[in-house]
């Protein structure tokens, strides 16, 4: 059987940030660790979130829905009071929006 594309968009998102997180856990040279930033707290976002928490990255994260933080703030990661705090605070932001039109309405929106 054939996934759904919304099965190959998960993949997908999951896959780029392992190769993003693979990408600077190669970079060593004994710098620190990126602080990392996540905008959108769903099914993919927290995953995401924590798995980088576990490998011992600084996370920052917002969502528009502030208790769907509380896994990430449970385990140590920061919560940020709008979208555009978690890209100042952030050298990397990694944006989990359901939706064009939800990534659309965080960007423009007060805060954004």
């Amino acid at each position: 059987p054939t996934a759904s594309a919304a099965t190959v968009g998960r993949r997908e998102a999951i896959g780029g940030a392992v190769a993003a997180a693979t990408a600077l856990r190669m970079q060593g040279g004994g710098g620190d660790k990126p602080k990392l930033g996540f905008v959108g707290m769903g099914i993919m976002g927290v995953p995401m979130a924590l798995n980088l928490i576990k490998a011992g990255y600084d996370v920052t994260v917002w969502n528009r829905s502030p208790d769907k933080c509380g896994p990430v703030a449970k385990e140590g990661g920061k919560i940020a009071d709008s979208a555009s705090e978690v890209a100042k605070s952030c050298d990397i932001t990694f944006g989990m929006l359901s939706d064009p039109e939800a990534a659309e309405a965080v960007a423009l929106e007060r805060g954004g």
